[in-house]
């Protein structure tokens, strides 16, 4: 038997050698197998009944339903995902395939590696050639995989009505085999040392067959196959064919016959020129991260944020603006704004390189802009890797303070921001910061608020509010996280990059409120005593992070990814400090150096206020600002940013800026008064987490086309001129007096803050009413206020920062008719039901009564010492008895009778009259 079967093996084998020509590489093989495993069979203990049997090994497995390979794997046999079931194989897996094994694919295949760890599918020990079959109905969908050693040898491997039989019938021997119906998506394949790298057949026009961006060198006999006689091609462009010109021609003698390795209908264009090609590249800032310069949006001129990351690109193989480019964008505007003007730049991208994605590096507010786009309905499936570096794709609780109360504090980057949008405002004509925040608007910053239960309830026994009951919704956020939209990133390759600095009190992570009344800011709760020295930093809640996003809502574990990894950074130092960890993820290649030579630790910044331009010359002479003589623009100084004169908002910012004196010149554009504020915004090494600020204010009258000129002085953190301000503004109250008032009518506040250099219109002022910030003019109605002592106090601002206080105390008091007027008084306010406010004007008028006769007695000159005592005792026992039952029948009405604020003004009065009264 051993000899008949050899005897049609090697016919066989005659038979297909000398009609294949590709099969004359592997005619050698073949016949040695043959003859090996004849002889195999010879010492064989039993005889074969067919050569069916002969194939057959351990190991067979049926996937039904889903399944998921995380660990390296070994085939012994034929794995088959059956219809309607799925195998995933996640990234850095190893598949080996043991001899005459494969897997057969009726369901779906999802083979999930990456760049930097793909997935592997290899041949075992000793000759075990596979193949991975996909069959009509079925779907492979590969992205980042090694492939090497496939292709089951024909005319040996056979297995009963399995797929080794199928592809031992086929010509053309393959690692990844698409039949009948098949279909087959992969991105970033290498494909290489395979007999043959895809044998597709009978591809109908219903299916899938899409192969890109990968790559195929060093298969024994094609790349691809694909046996059809259908004029339209498969799409195979964009990859890697072994040559910078392409794919390999065939020819015979002078004529090209096709392709050595490709047959069949297959687009192959715009092939990739480089083995080691890699997607175009797109920085993204975040928010503020984006400046105009002369009209035009530059990525971070002013801090340098991303010049060491983007240096590090260029100094591992990408090119600017050919394959490396910078997203710009107006930040104050929504994300979803912005990710549309994303989507036309990387169409602009695709359409410059010819390539159809690009990789997206993000920086905090930048990976919630990215994310959106590829979580739209208008994605183009065109990005393949998405980094987010410090991205707060939870929130950041920090925004809560910008958004609800205007405060800015206490970063560099925060006190830099609330320069130039104080600049904003004024020249843009809003009442405060806060009104162009709200008005204008700048809704990204309303879209970084966080998702998730941030605010403690002082009033509520310091619980945390459910968030979004109580809090300022961030429709944007709840959106984006969404089940929906959040399961579209599992079809990109995305990582997370975070800092931490393994500090538990250094990253805001929420407030302690309270619910007060302050006017348009505080809507959602006021952060306890925020503003009083000492006390405020209690209404802060903290974690570890970066200062800015905490480290919880960078690593967002409700949002997929497949890299998270944490690096000792602050936030602002992220792009820097994970340049290697970006390339590495991008290109599977780690820098061995890295690029440090653009940390700004502090600036200058010289806002100016109109009708000047201006010009700044620092100590050694260099100069930046407008050039007065030709009406250009000067820039001497590395690192500095000038916007340019023709702009609303003129400033200039210097980095790291030299001690000296500073010459500030400017030329009047206009007839009027104008303003400079220069300031020296520093970080400060011993309180890692607020930065300092030094200001100077200089004042003067412009002439159009006049050019004035003035001294800065700086020395270390201080700004150092003539009309520095260092004088705080004085304070007078005139009212509340330091006296009582009875708790009815209207309390007003008169005041008045002047200054030595700030006109009045430019002093801010903060009022508080027992320790808590509130807008109003006045305590309107007196009767809703709490007896006893309170305390008026008055904060008054200048434009250099400098801080004056002042407080006036005062008490409030009652007595029984300011009582009676004031039942009257709740009932007109729905309070009290006309019923209860009938019965206490009784009750209130006798004990008014009784207070008159107690007086009466008192007053008396005719009763004697003796009886006058007893009678004072008496009637004060009798109005202590009817306020104690008055009391209770207050306390015992329902709520629906008399409301419950009403219940305790009430009652807060009545006792204290009742205690000044009462004979102890």
């Amino acid at each position: 038997m051993a000899s008949n079967f050899l005897s049609l093996g090697l016919a066989y084998f005659e038979y297909i050698s000398s009609n294949q020509i590709f099969f004359k590489k592997m005619k050698k093989r073949i016949k040695s197998a043959i003859i090996l495993s004849v002889f195999l069979l010879s010492f064989a203990p039993f005889s074969f009944p067919s050569p069916i049997v002969f194939s057959q090994e351990t190991g067979d497995m049926e996937i039904n339903g889903y399944e998921e390979w995380t660990e390296d794997m070994i085939i012994k046999g034929e794995v088959v995902i059956n219809e309607g079931a799925t195998l995933e194989i996640k990234k850095g897996v190893k598949v080996s395939f043991e001899r005459w094994s494969g897997i057969v694919v009726d369901g779906d295949l999802i083979v999930d590696g990456t760049v930097k760890e793909p997935v592997i599918f290899k041949q075992g020990e000793g000759w075990s050639e596979y193949s991975i079959v996909i069959r009509s109905g079925g779907k492979g969908k590969f992205r980042n995989a090694d492939i090497s050693g496939g292709g089951a040898v024909p005319g040996i491997l056979m297995h009963n009505d399995m797929f080794i039989t199928k592809t031992a019938n086929a010509d053309f021997p393959s690692a990844i085999y698409v039949r009948n119906g098949g279909n087959l998506e992969a991105e970033g394949l290498n494909l290489h040392n395979n007999y043959v790298g895809i044998h597709l057949e009978a591809v109908p026009y219903y299916s899938k067959v899409k192969i890109n961006r990968s790559k195929f060198f060093s298969n024994d006999s094609y790349d691809v196959v694909y046996d059809s006689n259908n004029v339209n091609k498969l799409d195979f462009k964009y990859n890697w064919w072994g040559y910078s010109d392409g794919p390999k021609k065939l020819f015979y003698g002078a004529v090209q016959y096709g392709y050595e390795k490709i047959r069949g209908p297959v687009d192959f264009s715009n092939w990739a020129t480089e083995e080691n090609f890699h997607d175009p590249v797109i920085i993204i800032p975040g928010i503020l991260g984006s400046q105009k310069k002369e009209g035009q949006w530059q990525i971070d001129p002013v801090f340098h944020t991303y010049d060491n990351l983007y240096d590090e690109f260029a100094s591992n193989g990408y090119v600017p603006e050919e394959d490396l480019f910078k997203f710009p964008y107006e930040w104050r505007d929504s994300n979803v704004d912005n990710a549309k003007l994303l989507k036309d730049k990387i169409n602009e991208i695709k359409t410059q390189t010819n390539w159809p994605k690009v990789d997206v590096v993000a920086h905090s507010m930048g990976g919630l802009l990215s994310r959106e786009y590829v979580e739209s309905d208008y994605y183009q499936n065109d990005v393949d890797q998405l980094i987010t570096l410090g991205t707060p794709h939870n929130g950041a609780p920090e925004a809560y303070l910008k958004w609800e109360g205007d405060k800015w504090f206490w970063s560099l980057g925060d006190i830099y921001t609330k320069n130039i949008i104080k600049q904003e405002a004024e020249e843009g004509g809003y009442v405060d910061i806060f009104d162009y925040v709200r008005q204008r608007p700048v809704a990204s910053l309303k879209e970084l608020l966080p998702v998730y239960d941030y605010l403690q309830d002082v009033d509520d026994d310091y619980a945390y509010r459910v968030y979004p009951e109580g809090y300022p919704r961030n429709e944007f956020l709840e959106n984006l996280n969404s089940e929906e939209k959040k399961n579209k990133l599992k079809d990109i390759e995305f990582s997370k990059i975070v800092g931490g600095l393994g500090n538990e009190n250094i990253t805001i992570a929420g407030f302690k409120v309270i619910n007060v009344d302050m006017g348009k800011k505080w809507e959602h709760g006021y952060p306890h005593g925020l503003e009083i020295p000492i006390l405020g930093d209690e209404s802060m809640l903290y974690s570890d992070g970066d200062k800015t996003v905490p480290l919880f809502s960078g690593r967002s574990e409700n949002i997929p990814a497949d890299y998270l990894i944490e690096i000792n950074s602050d936030h602002r130092g992220l792009p820097t400090e994970a340049q290697s960890d970006v390339l590495e993820i991008l290109t599977s290649e780690r820098p061995e150096t890295e690029k440090r030579d653009s940390l700004v630790k502090d600036i200058l910044i010289a806002s100016v206020f109109s009708p000047i331009d201006v010009q700044i010359i620092a100590p050694d002479g260099k100069k930046i600002g407008k050039n007065f003589e030709t009406g250009g623009i000067l820039n001497e100084i590395e690192g500095a940013y000038y916007t340019g004169f023709e702009t609303e908002n003129e400033f200039i910012t210097i980095p790291n800026p030299i001690d000296g004196e500073y010459q500030v010149i400017t030329q009047g554009t206009g007839n009027g008064e104008y303003r400079i504020e220069v300031a020296k915004i520093s970080e400060d090494s011993e309180n890692p987490i607020e930065a300092k600020e030094s200001t100077a204010i200089f004042r003067g009258t412009a002439e159009e086309g006049r050019i004035d000129q003035l001294e800065v002085g700086l020395a270390g953190d201080e700004i150092i001129g003539e009309e520095k301000d260092e004088i705080a503004p004085e304070i007078s109250i005139s009212n509340p007096k330091n006296e009582q008032y009875l708790n009815s009518g209207e309390l007003e506040f008169e005041f008045e803050a002047t200054d030595n250099i700030s006109v009045k219109e430019n002093i801010e002022i903060k009022k508080y009413l027992d320790g808590v910030e509130t807008k109003i003019d006045a305590i309107n109605d007196l009767s809703l206020e709490k007896i006893g002592n309170h305390k008026f106090e008055l904060e008054a601002i200048d434009e250099a920062g400098n801080i004056a206080r002042k407080e006036a105390g005062f008490e409030i008091v009652t007595d029984f008719p300011t009582i009676l007027s004031n039942v009257g008084h709740y009932q007109d306010l729905g309070m009290i039901r006309k019923q209860e406010a009938k019965a206490l004007k009784n009750i209130i008028g006798n004990i008014s009564r009784l207070e008159k006769i107690l007086k009466s007695v008192q007053n008396s000159k005719r009763i004697k010492a003796k009886d006058k005592i007893k009678l004072e005792k008496t009637i004060n026992n009798m109005i202590g008895k009817h306020i104690d039952s008055t009391v209770k029948f207050i306390e015992k009405k329902p709520e629906k009778f008399i409301f419950a604020n009403a219940k305790e003004f009430l009652i807060e009065s009545l006792e204290y009259i009742g205690s000044r009264w009462r004979i102890k």
